[in-house]
């Protein structure tokens, strides 16, 4: 027989789950933003401002794929 706290931690851990999967999604989709835009010569600011880790998803994808395409010169954008 589950009691009512018991229920309750259960909802807490779906919620934590759920919140979880959000934000590595979220990460993913930063990383990848970050790679495109290395490609493109630019670096995206916004990033850094307006996510829980600060951009750093969106840094580690910059990285990776500056570490093939070699900006000398970037355009930063956002963050205003």
């Amino acid at each position: 027989i589950k009691t009512f706290a018991t229920m309750e931690f259960e909802r807490l851990k779906e919620q934590i789950m759920k919140d979880a999967e959000t934000r590595v999604e979220t990460a993913r989709h930063d990383y990848n933003c970050g790679m495109r835009d290395c490609k493109a010569g630019i670096f995206d600011k916004w990033f850094r401002y307006n996510h829980a880790d600060n951009g750093r998803a969106y840094e580690i994808g910059w990285m990776e794929q500056n570490e093939e395409t070699n900006n000398e010169h970037v355009q930063f954008i956002g963050g205003e």
